[in-house]
Order: C-alpha cells, then structure tokens, then sequence
C-alpha cells in the first residue's frame, strides 16, 4: 500500500523542518525551498544506542546502591542461605554449585565470622581496651 503525497504535504513538511531547525540557538539562515540536512542511518542509530546505554547506566546505578557506607554487611544466616541457594550455579551445574557451597562453608562462612567479630571489637576504644586486658588476663594466666 503506497501513499502518494502532494506538493503541499511537502512542503508543509519542509516548513516544520524548518521551523524547527529555525527556533534552535545559533540557527543558520537557510534559502527558502531548502530541505533540512537528514544525518545519515547510521549516526541516528549509534546516537540512539548511546542514549539507550546512558539510560541503563543511570537506570543501574539508581537501583544497585551497594555501598559498604549506606548499608550493613551480610549477616551469617544471609551468607549461609545464599550458599544454600546457589544462584551462580544455576540448575544444569550442580558441581559448580557443590564447589561454591564448600567454599561458603570453608572458607567464606568461618572468615566472615572472625572478621566480623574483629570489626566489632576495633569499632569502639572501650571495646578494644577491653579486650586488650581479656587477652591480657588469659596470656598472664597460662
């Protein structure tokens, strides 16, 4: 189906272009019956996937705010239920999965327990000063 048009439509059409291209900053002065320049395919595709790129980045860094200054770190539980989960693996690898539970239980799990505790201890003097004489108390004892 093929949709003839008038001389009128174009030119109603050249005169929108116009007029657009016209009310811009820094306009140029065009001669009347000229045709706006169209930018080729191509750059009108990169400028849209750029655009589109853009917008995902902003899109991703609205919704993904990890950031160990806002947010508490995991508990224990949380890292032994997404160990149990195993959301890496996926269902068609259960070796994979196998493999990142060990490492939970290994190394993951027993590493955030200690670091966790130390960060406890390190975050208030009293605290420190207290364990200092704790470890003090036993080291004099034995």
């Amino acid at each position: 189906m093929s949709v003839e048009f008038t001389k009128r439509d174009e030119a109603a059409e050249d005169a929108a272009a116009l007029s657009a291209v016209d009310s811009a900053p820094n306009a140029e002065p065009r001669r009347a019956g000229t045709r706006a320049r169209i930018p080729p395919v191509w750059i009108t595709e990169r400028i849209a996937r750029w655009r589109a790129l853009i917008a995902d980045r902003e899109r991703m860094a609205a919704t993904v705010q990890v950031s160990l200054w806002r947010e508490a770190p995991a508990s224990i539980a949380d890292l032994a239920g997404y160990a149990k989960a195993a959301p890496w693996a996926g269902d068609d690898s259960p070796v994979l999965a196998a493999l990142g539970r060990l490492y939970a239980i290994g190394i993951g799990i027993p590493a955030s327990v200690l670091l966790y505790a130390l960060a406890w201890v390190l975050q208030r003097p009293m605290r420190l000063l207290f364990g200092l004489f704790v470890i003090a108390v036993v080291w004099l004892a034995s």
